[in-house]
Parts: C-alpha cells; sequence; structure tokens
C-alpha cells in the first residue's frame, strides 16, 4: 500500500514512520502547513495525518492549518487523522473542539459497543460534539475518541498506534480501524465488528 503522510511536526513522526514501514507500507511524506489544497493524492492508497502542533490563537491556527482543511474536505481518497490529523478532520467539518489541559499517557476508551482498550495519548484538545456528518465510534472521560465521517472514508482517533510500549491497544485498534475506510463504499457500512453489533 502506498501512503500519503502528512506530517503537522508531530513529536512522533519517527515512531509512525517505523510503524508504517513495519506494516510493510511505502509512504511519501508533505509537511502540513505547506501543502497545497489542491495537492493531487490519487496515486495513493491512503493518507495519514500525523499528530502535531495545535495553536492556541484562531488565526495562527487557520494560517497554519488551511491548506490542509482544504484538502481533508476535497481529497477523494481514504484518510486516517491522528491525534492533531483527527482534530482537523473534525474541525474541516465543524465539530466542538474544547481545551482539557495536557493529556499524556494511558487512557481508557470505550467502544459504542461497549468494549474497553487503553491507548496512549498526548494532547491538550479534545473534540466535544461532532456534526451530524460524523459517527462516533468510542469516547472517554474527556471526549471523542474514534469519530467517522459518515458518507466518506475518514476516520480520526486521538491516540498514537504508532507508540510501543506495554499496554498500549492502538496498533491492533488501528488494523480494525483501518476496515471502516478501505473496504469499497458498499462494504463500508459493514465495518468492524468491534466497533458495531454486526
Amino acid at each position: 500500500m502506498m501512503i500519503l503522510l502528512v506530517d503537522n511536526d508531530g513529536d512522533t513522526i519517527t515512531e509512525l514512520k517505523l510503524f508504517i514501514v513495519s506494516l510493510g507500507w511505502e509512504y511519501d511524506i508533505v509537511h502540513g502547513p505547506d501543502m497545497d489544497a489542491t495537492y493531487d493524492a490519487t496515486k495513493y492508497d491512503l493518507a495519514i495525518l500525523s499528530g502535531g502542533l495545535w495553536y492556541d490563537q484562531e488565526a495562527k491556527l487557520n494560517s497554519v492549518y488551511k491548506q490542509e482543511v482544504a484538502f481533508i474536505r476535497t481529497t477523494t481518497i481514504p484518510v486516517l487523522g491522528i491525534c492533531v490529523g483527527m482534530l482537523l478532520m473534525a474541525r474541516a467539518y465543524g465539530a466542538n473542539l474544547i481545551s482539557i489541559g495536557r493529556n499524556t499517557g494511558l487512557r481508557t476508551i470505550t467502544t459504542t459497543k461497549g468494549n474497553s482498550s487503553v491507548v496512549y495519548e498526548n494532547h491538550s484538545i479534545a473534540v466535544d460534539t461532532v456534526p451530524n456528518c460524523f459517527e462516533t465510534f468510542a469516547t472517554s472521560t474527556i471526549g471523542k475518541e474514534i469519530v467517522k465521517h459518515a458518507s466518506k472514508p475518514q476516520l480520526g482517533f486521538q491516540f498514537h498506534p504508532e507508540i510501543t510500549i506495554p499496554s498500549n491497544d492502538g496498533a491492533s485498534l488501528f488494523s480494525e480501524l483501518l476496515k471502516m475506510i478501505m473496504a469499497p463504499t458498499s462494504e463500508q457500512s459493514k465495518k468492524s465488528a468491534l466497533f458495531t453489533g454486526e
């Protein structure tokens, strides 16, 4: 699989590259803040938006990520957002984001089916509510943890699957989540048994 890796200046980008390679995938990397909204991603199977920097000042946030948000809205390839990547995806469609203070370490998340997993997180902003065009697949005590666009192959999660520490279920969840956006559109309704009752 060929990946478009969008680097948002995250401090785990090296781990994310290694994680992608460990799956047997190849990637090209583009710097998120420098990408063009009309970036031709048609040669890629999947875009992965990395974790990274978030800015409290609205003007700075809009300036830095304007093109990437436009890319999210217009691309036709599947998109997977990690941490800040998820926040940008949610913001692109009008979700409500909240400040939660620094949240670093392992956290238990619960899927809408009632399954619990432990994941590694490192962020200070969370998704509080999502618009009608999004489905929520997991939450925690601080907000939405896994969200998916209802009609596009775009999915985001707040945790870091690339961090390999004991008890982090992120990598195994990643594999299940990927099924939800990589299947043909007619099959996406089946999703993953981990997140639905099917």
